[in-house]
């Protein structure tokens, strides 16, 4: 699917022998969404020992 500006954003869990293939794609929905616009680490969030990110989106929907 492509959608102009919908964004996307690839996550790599990383590792000892990092690849080149993301563990994890989000992709926007619409056109216009703008996914990965900005992109802040949001420490350990569920307590499980990782650090979490979070990803935004400029537009929303209600």
């Amino acid at each position: 699917m492509s959608l102009n500006n919908a964004g996307r954003a690839y996550i790599y869990f990383g590792g000892s022998s990092m690849n080149n293939l993301a563990d994890v794609i989000l992709s926007g929905l619409t056109i216009n969404d703008k996914l990965g616009n900005s992109v802040s680490p949001a420490g350990d969030i569920n307590a499980d020992g990782y650090g979490d990110v979070i990803v935004a989106s400029i537009c929303c929907r209600k």
